[in-house]
Order: structure tokens, then C-alpha cells, then sequence
């Protein structure tokens, strides 16, 4: 697999984490990955811990298996550098608003223009043609917009946000199966094609089934979210050398389990033998255990 996409050269005109990522699984998987920095850098080189100025933990695990170039798309000069570079490529990618796109030449009639053969990749935080696509938008504004924060709350019911970035690193996941896809596309039929990663709309369908729940079958009085994910008992236990994670899933495991923290009796319990009963006193369960 680490030279599936040989011979195919990627523009990487991302910086942060989702760009970075996805171009990142191309380079690892063979294509040509070359970087095209601002002079001031990608704003990643800063963050974490580093042995070397400007390259910082973060960008060191985002950025490997590619070559680097600096631009300054600002001057004409160097977007014209930036054409050529295009004009020679299978893929470029870019994580920027469609108006900065334009402005900077790089939107996709522009460039497929130069290269009729490019997979014009893209991702930003909303659907194109939406109301707010030209909006902002970084992880944790889409967690919240989804409802991921919502449904990670805590006990008390405050939303919170997971500690990791998991918009940009799903995205970027979806971002470079979209790219894949369409280079597929391309082999088969000979057509180039654009595609456009939204943030939102990627984390919604990554939500949906918590979020219709029991909307699904027109029940929105059964509330949302998947009752064993939001329980409070649902957590790492504390033991007297540190912590133990523990999940039964089908009811022979849940037979077994009992009986191994010492409540045989609940073995037989009529609320918890079934998992379709389970189900509707998980948050009793997890409390026992």
C-alpha cells in the first residue's frame, strides 16, 4: 500500500491540522506531496514541543513524506509560480474559503483551464452554496454547530469539547478518500473532477444517528443521543492501582460479567438479561458496575 498512489503529485496548499492530514495519507500511501508554505509558515511549525526552531510536534506528525516550497501568492509573480506548478499535477488541495480561492486564482475553472486532467480538492467549514460558506470556521466552532459538544456532555450536563481535534482529523480522512475516489474516477473514465470537503455537514453525518435517535422512526419524545454513550457511569473505573476500562456488549458477557463483580443476582435480573431491555436501564447497569 505505501506506493499505491506512485507516480501521482499532489499541490498542498493547506496549513493546521485537516489539510496537512490528508495530503499527508497521499504522501504515505506514495504520491509526491509538495507543500506550498507563506513565507510566514504553516501556523503548526509553533506548536508543541520541538528540538529544531519552526518545527514544532504538531506539524512534525502532519507533515511527513513531503517536499516544501514557500509562496507568496500575494505577488503575481509567485502565483504565476504557482500556475506552473498546477499545470504540472494531478491533485491540488487547498483548505481556503471559495472567495479567497478566487481571489487568489486558484478556484477550479481557473485551473482546470491549465491542467484538464487535475482533481481540484478542497475543504472548508460549509456546504458551497450555502448561506455561510464564505464563514469561518476551526474545530471547535464545528463541534459545537454539530452537536458533538452537546453530546459529549458531562455530568451536570455542561457540553464540552473532546481534547483532540476531531473535525479536522475526520474531515481530513474524508478529504483524502474523496481525493482517492476521484483519481479512481479518473483512471476509469478519463474525467477530472472537483471535490469539496464541508466540515459541517461531514461532522452532522458523523452525529446522525445520535441526533435522530428517536426522530428515526418519528419518536422525538425518546430525546437524542445513544443513552449508554451519555451516561455518567459510562467512564474509565478507579481501582487501587490506577484505572480499568470495562464494556460487555451481548448478553453472554454481560452473564459473565455480573457474576465477576460479585452481583450473581442480576445475572437473572429481567432488566438486564435481554439487550433489548438493557438498552432501556443501560444507565442502571453502568451504575452497578
Amino acid at each position: 500500500m505505501h506506493s499505491i498512489l506512485s507516480g501521482i503529485r499532489v499541490i498542498d496548499l493547506t496549513v493546521n491540522v485537516l489539510g496537512p492530514l490528508a495530503t499527508q495519507i497521499l504522501g504515505d500511501a506514495g504520491a509526491d506531496v509538495i507543500k506550498v508554505e507563506p513565507p510566514e509558515g504553516d501556523t503548526m511549525r509553533h506548536v508543541g514541543p520541538c528540538r529544531t526552531a519552526a518545527m514544532g510536534s504538531m506539524f512534525a506528525n502532519l507533515n511527513r513524506n513531503k517536499r516544501s516550497i514557500v509562496l507568496d501568492l500575494k505577488q503575481a509573480s509567485e502565483r504565476a509560480l504557482m500556475h506552473k506548478l498546477i499545470a504540472g499535477a494531478d491533485v491540488f488541495v487547498h483548505a481556503l474559503r471559495p472567495g479567497a480561492a478566487a481571489r487568489l486564482e486558484l478556484d477550479p475553472e481557473r485551473l482546470t483551464g491549465l491542467n484538464p486532467r487535475l482533481i481540484h480538492a478542497s475543504a472548508s467549514g460549509f456546504r458551497l452554496g450555502s448561506s455561510y460558506q464564505e464563514q469561518p470556521s476551526f474545530d471547535d466552532t464545528i463541534q459545537g454547530l454539530s452537536g458533538l459538544a452537546w453530546l459529549n456532555r458531562d455530568a451536570q450536563g455542561t457540553p464540552k469539547f473532546l481534547p483532540t481535534v476531531i473535525a479536522d482529523k475526520l474531515c481530513g480522512h474524508v478529504l483524502a478518500n474523496a481525493i482517492i475516489m476521484a483519481l479512481l474516477h479518473r483512471e476509469r473514465t478519463g474525467e477530472a473532477q472537483s471535490v469539496h470537503v464541508p466540515m459541517m455537514d461531514v461532522m452532522a453525518a458523523f452525529t446522525l444517528s445520535e441526533h435522530l435517535w428517536g426522530a428515526t422512526y418519528c419518536q422525538p419524545e425518546r430525546g437524542l443521543g445513544y443513552t449508554r454513550l451519555t451516561s455518567a457511569h459510562r467512564k474509565p473505573y478507579a481501582t487501587q492501582d490506577g484505572y480499568i476500562c470495562v464494556m460487555a456488549v451481548t448478553d453472554q458477557q454481560w452473564a459473565r460479567l455480573f457474576p465477576a463483580i460479585g452481583r450473581d443476582d442480576l445475572a437473572s435480573d429481567p432488566r438486564f438479561v435481554k439487550l433489548s431491555e438493557r438498552a432501556k436501564h443501560i444507565d442502571e447497569a453502568l451504575g452497578v458496575l
